[in-house]
């Protein structure tokens, strides 16, 4: 019994010390390549794997500015998604870049890169300017060229060539940004495996419940404030999906549905029925409760399910959470799961083509009906 208590001990302080002493990412500045908004170095946060031809790419979100306006209150609010002038030398790894086995069972041993978000334009945009200063809004929009500047630094300076498995993911802005570059950097790996994960990424343009007044992207839809934002980030994105949506219509090629079915590279969906940032774009700033925005919002669900089958989009977790992106919290990734599967084993399944279709639904049809939605 004392040796049987002792053990118990011993794995709880293990457990302890995993957690407390769980590697931290540490930041990688790329001076030759001033792509920020402010004309400050684009960066990204590594942490070395075990593991050295396994990898997981995050791409940071952060919503984005499409007018003067909007980019003020930004720079005004957010600076850090603007300049990576402020950016600490270290982040936590977390979620699905975590270290710790008991969080990230599947992907611990990788070497996790998470590429700071800092060009406003969803990743997208390739516009220049001289002495670039968001105070006088006068500002670059290059996160079509970011992208790549890390991707071949990674594998300049870092192992990436010798990767063989390789999850490419980002969350909202960050998974908008996949869209752009996701067969770009399949292209760039040749001898590797990637795969696509788009985590709260897949927004939806239909009419809204309340259309907002665009003063700034909370207010906005999410496609009203795309179709703003390409006006002034002249973005590089999909070559097929850009030449099927040429001028105007090139913000397509932004939102998920849209440009999914242009993207070669294999894509796993994980999106929330109730997502928080599709409900607030569409005039919804709470959890829909009753009466006109809970049949809204249930029948948002029924359109989200419409455009996975139409789009016959292969590999999808959809739990009826309130709630926006998840791959990032290390609690929810570990513990987010539909009728018993967890949202990590699927996309693992998927991943290792265990299980080339996966289509996980919750069945029950109001917010955070699902047990795990606060996990």
């Amino acid at each position: 019994q004392i040796q049987s208590k002792m053990s118990l001990f011993l794995a709880s302080l293990l457990s302890f010390l995993i957690l407390a002493y769980a590697s931290d990412m540490e930041l990688i500045r790329l001076h030759q390549h001033k792509y920020c908004n402010d004309g400050s170095p684009a960066g990204f946060w590594i942490r070395n794997g075990t593991n050295p031809s396994k990898w997981v790419i995050y791409l940071e979100g952060g919503g984005f500015c499409f007018d003067k306006v909007s980019c003020a209150s930004r720079w005004q609010g957010s600076p850090s998604l603007m300049s990576s002038n402020g950016w600490n030398a270290k982040r936590p790894a977390n979620g699905i870049m975590s270290d710790d086995h008991t969080i990230n069972k599947w992907w611990a041993d990788a070497t996790a890169v998470y590429i700071g978000y800092c060009t406003s334009d969803s990743f997208s945009g390739d516009v220049t300017v001289s002495n670039p200063d968001p105070r006088t809004l006068n500002i670059n929009f290059l996160g079509s060229r970011l992208v790549p500047a890390i991707i071949d630094d990674l594998k300049e300076r870092h192992g990436l060539e010798n990767a063989r498995e390789v999850l490419f993911t980002g969350s909202s802005a960050g998974a908008e940004g996949l869209w752009v570059h996701a067969d770009n950097v399949a292209e760039a790996l040749p001898k590797a495996k990637v795969r696509t994960l788009v985590d709260s990424g897949w927004f939806l343009d239909f009419e809204p419940y309340k259309q907002g007044d665009c003063s700034n992207l909370g207010a906005c839809t999410e496609q009203g404030a795309l179709q703003m934002g390409v006006k002034i980030w002249n973005p590089k994105v999909n070559r097929q999906c850009q030449a099927a949506n040429p001028g105007a219509s090139v913000w397509r090629c932004i939102l998920g549905y849209h440009a999914f079915p242009f993207v070669r590279n294999p894509v796993f969906v994980m999106q929330f029925g109730f997502d928080a940032a599709q409900m607030g774009h569409d005039g919804i700033y709470s959890i829909p409760s009753s009466g006109p925005e809970l049949l809204y919002a249930q029948q948002a669900i029924a359109n989200l399910t419409t455009t996975f089958q139409n789009t016959r989009l292969q590999a999808y977790f959809s739990p009826n959470c309130y709630r926006h992106t998840i791959v990032e919290s290390s609690s929810g990734f570990r513990g987010l799961s539909i009728a018993g599967l967890t949202l990590s084993d699927a996309i693992w399944f998927w991943f290792s083509e265990k299980e080339t279709v996966i289509q996980v639904k919750d069945n029950c049809i109001t917010p955070n009906c699902n047990p795990t939605c606060n996990s």
